[in-house]
């Protein structure tokens, strides 16, 4: 699993960004995988805007469980353990 990272308007941008702009900016960051129709794909996008939160995906939900306890597992790790 890999943890993309990017500025997304946090830190060291000023400005404010759209959140369409924020989410092109991560797509980017794939490096070509989102654009292979042969791929085996499947996303989570979850977002917060006004203080509501909404998910959307299209996988079933054993693997949208399967991915978000994943997801969860490899932030606390990464966190939790040296880098070095």
């Amino acid at each position: 699993m890999q943890i993309i990272e990017g500025s997304f308007g946090k830190k060291d941008e000023p400005a404010k960004r759209p959140l369409i702009e924020k989410i092109h900016e991560c797509l980017e960051n794939l490096e070509g995988a989102a654009e292979d129709p042969e791929a085996n794909t499947g996303f989570i996008l979850i977002t917060e805007v006004d203080n509501n939160v909404y998910i959307a995906s299209d996988m079933t939900v054993d693997e949208f469980n399967f991915m978000l306890d994943t997801a969860k597992m490899n932030i606390l790790l990464s966190s939790t353990m040296s880098m070095d």
